[in-house]
């Protein structure tokens, strides 16, 4: 599916192209009709590309107001593998000047090898009390947008982590899913006969757990990353507009912290 940002991306290209073949039909003719055609042409890739860069000026103002409104507080991203964490939380980052964090990486990174060859050799039990070190380091920074493994929200101590921010779901179903992660063979959980099968087991076991997110975002096959970002700004302003005493309650430190010992620089 196109969207209007691809749209008018396209259509200033193809504008340009256009622009180009007259110049070409110019240096040979020079009429007076390819010089007006130039000039309209000239005129519309202005006009669009105006139209392109107020579309782009608007976003990053709806970016900009959630980070006023967040004040340093962490966003957790949660959701079944293949979600789309980890992209979605880069370009929200990105947009909102927030660091981004993954803890997937991070883990990666600490031990040396990928996380496919530590549930091989270390067992699943040992992953998820070392992505649990992990989480309670991460949370103690701020103004971070973080991207955490899919089974995260089951130890329940984890939440005492996740929820010093605002946790967002990203929420696809089981065929997304299994679209998305079907020639995916990076993933240990899936490692069985039926791939399709495990993701609607594992989604069932965890659905209630992801239910506790303070923001849910639905998660199609054919959504962008930045039409998902997009959407997961817009929830998230509304959230904090209905939610004004809980979010001050629940995040204090973070909204006295305009710059505190743990920011990232």
């Amino acid at each position: 599916m196109m969207t209007v940002e691809c749209f008018i991306s396209s259509s200033f290209g193809a504008i340009s192209a256009h622009s180009r073949s007259n110049f070409a039909a110019i240096s040979t003719r020079s009429s007076i009709s390819d010089v007006s055609a130039l000039r309209v042409s000239r005129q519309r890739c202005r006009v669009w590309n105006d139209i392109r860069c107020s579309s782009e000026a608007d976003d990053l103002a709806d970016f900009r107001d959630l980070r006023q409104r967040l004040r340093r507080t962490n966003i957790y991203f949660v959701g079944m593998m293949g979600s789309g964490k980890s992209v979605t939380a880069a370009e929200v980052a990105s947009k909102m000047q927030y660091r981004f964090l993954d803890s997937d990486s991070i883990i990666e990174r600490l031990e040396g090898r990928p996380i496919s060859e530590i549930f091989k050799e270390k067992g699943e039990e040992y992953f998820r009390d070392i992505e649990s070190a992990v989480l309670e380091e991460m949370h103690a920074y701020v103004a971070c947008c973080i991207a955490t493994g899919g089974g995260i929200v089951v130890n329940q101590r984890n939440w005492s982590f996740l929820q010093t921010g605002i946790v967002v779901w990203l929420d696809a179903s089981a065929d997304t899913l299994y679209t998305r992660l079907q020639k995916d063979t990076s993933r240990p959980l899936l490692q069985t006969e039926d791939p399709k099968s495990t993701l609607e087991n594992i989604l069932e076991q965890r659905i209630d757990w992801y239910k506790l997110s303070d923001v849910r975002v639905p998660v199609t096959e054919d959504i962008t990353p930045a039409e998902l970002a997009k959407e997961v700004c817009r929830r998230l302003c509304n959230f904090i507009k209905e939610n004004p005493p809980r979010f001050s309650e629940m995040y204090p430190s973070n909204l006295s912290n305009q710059g505190g010992d743990n920011a990232l620089s």
